[in-house]
């Protein structure tokens, strides 16, 4: 099972720059060493050839990679960062930033670092609640520990070269590129140099030549003093607000209502969230603003009531409703063919707003002091640009800011009832850069259902 947060996840959110201009170095080891201690074992450290020694940095968890990208044509040091490896902790340090994981005995949570402060996230869990406790097998990073074993047995010679794929796509993930430039790495070749590890590539990207180089510096002697610093003053995980939390485990739920509202507050159409189906209608004014009514409902290997063949992915299905949008007073499933058949689970088909950027991020949320509007009794905001236009992008709100000539520039939450089960509601105003606000109120938390809906799925067979 994987906990992976995305590193363009914590990238984004941090918004951050990138940098120019670094040093470098190389720690050396001993070829002869042997038995030498590091915070979880004895390791004997083979330095006796350039594979040889990733294999034993495999079995380590204690080491810095240095790494630096250079222009092909001026050998010009474009940018350095390290990356600095530790039993309980990972962290990617550049001139202007940092972002890593760091492992406690409550879970691993991420972490991003400007200068010496430490900007904390929430302890980990997977869609079930579990919680991570393993920072090296629990995806969150690639290192020497991902190149394939039986690639590096019989490679004695001083100048190596790796072809091993997933060797390849962890030197990638330490240099902190994508994996998608992965056809365009060549040359890339290991060498030992007074008992330290280079390693050397080329890589194409955006047009321009660049020559990557990799220095493993400090083998069992790393010290991040970043993060160890942090946790000697009694660092812990972010613990977000109890509103804020709440808010959270209620989208969590995928069972929820948006209701779209005019200016006067009046509502013109009614989304409706559910685990198994999603259906948005409306009324006349609801058309007039270019809505149009649709569904769709997830199956997995369930037999077709008309025809008889197996239903699984992602159909469509065409609602009816009251004249005002709210109640649906009949259904159609579109069974011919899946409208995505790579999924039976409709909140991925539709990415609804519990897989918001947002609440994997609440440690860039703000409370303030009073709320944007009455009755409400919290409200947050948030001006990291990359959880706004997550936001903007989720509800589809990106082409109506575009047009009105707008940039959405922060993020309000405000919560009301939210200790009342059932009788929640939250609403979120993107607010532009005009101080203008576009506003998502949502209800019905856990009792979204649309009944017609409900019956059919229930006079399902399994296939």
């Amino acid at each position: 099972m994987k906990f992976q947060t995305p590193k363009l996840l914590l990238l984004s959110v941090a918004l951050l720059a990138s940098c120019q201009g670094g040093s470098e170095g190389s720690s050396s080891v001993d070829p002869g060493a042997s038995d030498v201690s590091s915070s979880t074992s004895n390791v004997e450290i083979d330095a006796s050839s350039p594979a040889a020694l990733i294999k034993s940095l495999g079995e380590v968890k204690n080491y810095t990679v240095q790494v630096d990208l250079y222009t092909t044509n001026n050998n010009r040091l474009y940018s350095t960062h390290k990356v600095y490896f530790q039993e309980t902790s990972y962290r990617l340090e550049t001139e202007t930033y940092g972002i890593g994981y760091i492992e406690s005995k409550d879970g691993v949570y991420p972490i991003s670092t400007t200068g010496n402060v430490v900007r904390p996230g929430e302890i980990i869990e997977d869609d079930n609640g579990v919680t991570s406790f393993d920072l090296w097998n629990d995806g969150y990073f690639e290192s020497f520990a991902d190149f394939a074993p039986s690639f590096l047995e019989g490679h004695n010679e001083e100048l190596f070269e790796v072809k091993d794929k997933k060797g390849r796509l962890a030197l990638l993930d330490m240099a902190d590129l994508d994996a998608k430039n992965y056809p365009s790495l060549r040359e890339v070749q290991a060498t030992i140099s007074e008992g330290s590890l280079g390693i050397s590539a080329y890589i194409l990207m955006d047009g321009r030549n660049y020559t990557i180089k990799w220095n493993v510096l400090d083998i069992l002697s790393t010290n991040d003093e970043v993060v160890n610093n942090y946790l000697e003053d009694g660092g812990t995980s972010y613990q977000p607000d109890g509103a804020l939390s709440k808010a959270k485990e209620l989208f969590k739920g995928r069972n929820f209502t948006h209701l779209y509202e005019n200016e006067a507050g009046d509502v013109i159409a009614y989304e409706r969230f559910h685990p198994d189906y999603y259906f948005l209608t409306c009324g006349n004014q609801g058309f007039q603003n270019g809505l149009i009514p649709s569904g769709m409902v997830g199956l997995s290997h369930k037999k077709s009531p008309t025809t008889g063949k197996e239903l699984n992915g992602c159909y469509s299905v065409s609602p009816s409703a009251a004249s005002d949008g709210e109640v649906i007073t009949a259904i159609k499933v579109n069974e011919a063919f899946a409208y995505n058949s790579s999924t039976s689970d409709v909140s991925v088909a539709y990415n609804y707003p519990n897989s918001l950027m947002l609440w994997d991020s609440l440690e860039f949320v703000n409370e303030k002091g009073t709320p944007l509007h009455e009755d409400y009794e919290s409200c947050f905001e948030t001006s990291n640009l990359a959880l706004v236009y997550d936001f903007v992008n989720n509800v589809g709100a990106g082409a109506v800011f575009e047009n009105a000539g707008l940039t959405p520039v922060a993020l309000d939450l405000e919560t009301k009832n939210i200790e009342s089960d059932g009788d929640e509601e939250v609403l979120f105003t993107i607010i532009a850069n005009s101080g203008q606000g576009m506003e998502f109120r949502f209800v019905d938390f856990g009792t979204t259902e649309v009944p017609l809906m409900d019956q059919w799925l229930e006079s399902l067979e399994d296939f």
